[in-house]
């Protein structure tokens, strides 16, 4: 997300300049409007964030990626792709990517466990 983010970035900008040279002031406007909001999706933060009893995962909807909350008992299955990409099925399939993959399927079922004992008691 963030390379697509500067990418898209760096592409607005070069576009709103080429249209302010040709003085076309409402595209060279649109596209800084654009190039503002390509700024605030880099410097905000797509985290995937881990609760007791859910986790928020981001998923690409229409346009834009968008928080999903999945609860646990909702997952079926996590695959580690790689070192930083994992696979987790629920009620469709999400591309995840993380720092350490292994780390996250460690905590993930630590606190899935925690969720099933809760649940059980």
């Amino acid at each position: 997300m963030f390379l697509l983010c500067l990418i898209m970035l760096i592409i607005f900008i070069g576009m709103g300049i080429y249209y302010l040279l040709n003085q076309q002031m409402p595209r060279f406007i649109a596209m800084m409007i654009f190039a503002f909001i390509a700024l605030t999706l880099i410097l905000g933060r797509y985290n995937l964030i881990l609760f007791d009893d859910s986790m928020i995962l981001y998923e690409w909807k229409l346009a834009a990626m968008l928080p999903v909350v999945v609860d646990y008992r909702d997952i079926v299955h996590v695959e580690k792709k790689s070192k930083h990409h994992l696979i987790i099925e629920h009620k469709k399939k999400t591309h995840v990517y993380v720092f350490d993959s292994e780390k996250f399927i460690q905590t993930f079922q630590d606190i899935q466990n925690e969720y099933l004992k809760k649940a059980t008691k």
